[in-house]
This record gives C-alpha cells, structure tokens and sequence, in this order.
C-alpha cells in the first residue's frame, strides 16, 4: 500500500536480492525437481546429481566436474528460460515483486562457505598446521 512512497524520513525500501541455504532457497522458490535432494541438483542450470535410475543422457552433466568445459555450463538458465520451462503453478512466488528476476536468488555465503565447504577446509589447515608443529 506505500509502494513508491519514503518512510523513515526520506529514505525508501528496495529489494536487492534473496538469500538463503540451500534448503530455504528449495522451499521459498518451489524450486520443485531442481534442489539439494533431486536428480537435478541444481536450480540455476542441469547439473546432475546421480543416483541408480539417473538416465544415462544426463551422467556428463554430474555436479561435480568443476572443469572449464563441464557439459553443465552450457545450460545456465536466464530469467525467460526459466519462465518457459518452469509451469505457473512451480514458479516462486517472487516472480510477482517488481523487478524480481532468477538471478537475484542468492547463495548465502556464510551457509555454503562457512557451514558447508569453508569448516571443512579449515579443520584441513589446522590439521595440517598442527602436523607442521609436531
């Protein structure tokens, strides 16, 4: 109802971008068949996650060839791809904020770094640092 209008004196809200692990982003966005537990682990292109009944078509796009010419690369999709791909009733709800497109869903860094990867590999330097000592 105040769209457009100031508040707190003259400053104004705007949206930027939504964050969130991987888990909200899947539930926030109805990212339905694209999250962390399906086949297609991934919601912004088709990288793969295989499991026994993964057709065979889809094994070159497994999730973790991080190489320069991995086959899932050449399926990022834009904001129209996933218009024309996803159904009406599948669509985050976003969809209907001003200015919202695909690509301001974010990853949450200090989930995917610090909760995710980053633990991992800083218990590796410590283990490794401590070895050094020794």
């Amino acid at each position: 109802m105040r769209a457009g209008e100031p508040i707190c004196g003259e400053w104004r809200g705007g949206f930027d971008s939504w964050t969130g692990d991987w888990k909200e982003r899947s539930l926030s966005h109805a990212f339905v068949g694209r999250n962390y537990q399906s086949m297609r682990v991934c919601d912004q292109c088709d990288a793969t996650k295989p499991f026994p009944k993964t057709p065979e078509h889809l094994l070159p796009m497994v999730f973790t060839d991080f190489s320069q010419t991995a086959p899932w690369r050449s399926t990022m999709r834009s904001h129209q791809d996933y218009l024309n791909t996803t159904p009406v009733a599948q669509r985050t709800p976003w969809v209907n904020i001003p200015g919202f497109v695909i690509g301001r869903v974010r990853w949450d860094s200090a989930h995917t770094i610090l909760l995710g990867t980053g633990k991992d590999l800083a218990a590796s330097i410590l283990y490794d640092f401590d070895l050094w000592l020794l």
